[in-house]
């Protein structure tokens, strides 16, 4: 942790470091944090209240995604209920993200060239196809998933 971040909270084993929903468009109760044992490594905190989604669905979905380890999806290290509510905790890759790269260009008017597009649109499908694949124990497709389904 750098002297500049200032710890907003704490959720279960995560100390929040800022409140990201907004910024990340998650809406509420999303956050960058880290485990207390290990500052240097950042999570995203998705937090799920009793009043969104049904509980049961929630959990399957987290399940679910918790077995996808393509790299271009987003990775579940862990999931908990805390102060009535489910937390999702998702492992962030530090880096640059496509939409400040696609602005940068925008403002020096460029583009993304036809290999990058391409490499772009082949991580994506893979991350779409490897979750597509995973199901539940009753053998339904993951709900992220189901809008391309067949079935």
């Amino acid at each position: 942790m750098t002297g500049k971040e200032e710890l907003v909270a704490s959720v279960g084993a995560y100390q929040i470091i800022r409140d990201v929903g907004a910024e990340y468009g998650l809406g509420a109760g999303a956050a960058v944090a880290h485990r207390a044992d290990d500052p240097n490594t950042r999570f995203l905190l998705k937090r799920y209240a009793p009043r969104g989604l049904p509980r049961a669905r929630v959990l399957r979905d987290l399940r679910q995604a918790k077995r996808l380890e393509h790299p271009a999806g987003a990775t579940v290290a862990d999931y908990f209920e805390a102060q009535g509510e489910l937390v999702a905790v998702f492992q962030v890759d530090e880096g640059l993200s496509l939409e400040s790269v696609l602005d940068h260009l925008q403002r020096e008017g460029e583009r993304l060239s036809d290999d990058a597009v391409w490499y772009l649109a082949r991580q994506l499908l893979g991350a779409l196809a490897e979750t597509h694949e995973i199901e539940d124990e009753r053998g339904r497709p993951h709900r992220a998933t189901t809008m391309f389904s067949s079935r």
